[in-house]
């Protein structure tokens, strides 16, 4: 699957973010507002799927009352996983990968090139 995006996860699927660690998705969670919620969960805390685009990166961190709403590359989602069996699921063992985010090679001109590495070069033979 080359496009995975973030209205094909389902509840039960296991996610790998930048920063290795893994989450298990949990769609149309009933929270304490009594209201349903799309998250992702593990052992050490929970975070929002609203706060992820359609392909699964530029997560938005919430701001603090010291710092503005900013987005955290770290959380891009670059792997997803289903579980194999029904065991201890919050373990993340025994799982089949069913999507990973390839490394995008930006194909550019010349002078945009140039533009981003912010001074001219030749390239060698």
């Amino acid at each position: 699957m080359n496009v995975f995006e973030k209205s094909d996860l389902k509840t039960g699927m296991i996610v790998e973010l930048e920063n290795g660690d893994k989450y298990l998705i949990v769609l149309n969670c009933l929270s304490t507002q009594q209201t349903s919620k799309d998250i992702l969960i593990n052992t050490n805390g929970w975070l929002l799927l609203k706060n992820y685009k359609q392909n699964l990166k530029d997560y938005k961190r919430n701001p603090t009352f010291l710092e503005n709403e900013y987005t955290d590359k770290s959380f891009n989602i670059i792997k997803v996983f289903k579980s194999k069996w029904n065991g201890s699921i919050m373990s993340f063992s025994n799982l089949e990968l069913i999507w990973e985010r390839k490394e995008e090679i930006p194909e550019l001109t010349m002078a945009e090139a140039i533009e981003k590495i912010g001074f001219e070069f030749k390239l060698k033979k």
